[in-house]
Formats: structure tokens, sequence, C-alpha cells
């Protein structure tokens, strides 16, 4: 995987490096009997989960599935996350998931 994504390794406190993105996506909660999907953009991502923002707000604890899709459109994933915290930006909310089963290196690299 090339290096331009990752940040640096002294700022790196989680358990998997995070690898910084932009990519546009839609999820929608698996808890709700509604099928919308809610536009998303997500800005890191890492084999144990990934932030995303999103216009709305969910509860840490909410499950999501999200659409995880590479800059050629030629790989996606719909992959299930759940919550663990929110905070609000001027714009929006972000939203740190993990990913119940984590991603492979290999497909993560796929998709960046």
């Amino acid at each position: 995987m090339g290096t331009k994504f990752s940040m640096p390794p002294t700022a790196e406190r989680r358990a998997a490096t995070r690898f910084f993105c932009q990519l546009e996506t839609a999820c929608r909660s698996l808890q709700s009997t509604s099928k919308l999907s809610y536009p998303a953009t997500i800005h890191n991502l890492s084999t144990g989960g990934l932030a995303l923002k999103l216009a709305r707000r969910f509860e840490a604890g909410a499950l999501l599935l999200v659409h995880l899709e590479n800059p050629d459109k030629s790989l996606f994933f719909l992959k299930l996350v759940q919550v663990r915290y929110q905070r609000a930006d001027t714009v929006g909310w972000y939203h740190g998931c993990i990913f119940p089963m984590q991603f492979s290196p290999e497909q993560l690299e796929a998709l960046l």
C-alpha cells in the first residue's frame, strides 16, 4: 500500500493504521424499518473500522450497512459497521465506526 494515505507512525494511537481518503458512499440503518439511504463520506479507513461523515446523527451502538467502493468503481463491498461515537461538525456529524468482521489488508488496499 502507498504511504501517501497513512498517518505518521507517531500520530497513530489505534491498533490498526488508518488511511485517509475521501470516498463518497451511502449507508442505511439496519435498525430502521425504512430502506432510506443517507449520503456519506468516508474520511479514513482501516482494517478495523472507518470514520464516516453524515448530515444526520446516529447513536452509539447503531448498526449501519455501508457501501464501500474503490475510486474507479471496479470493486465494492457492503459492510456492516457499528457506531462507537459521534461528534458534531459545522456541517454534519463524524461517526467513528468499527467493523464486526474486519477487512483483510488486501481488501483494504483494493479499496484505496
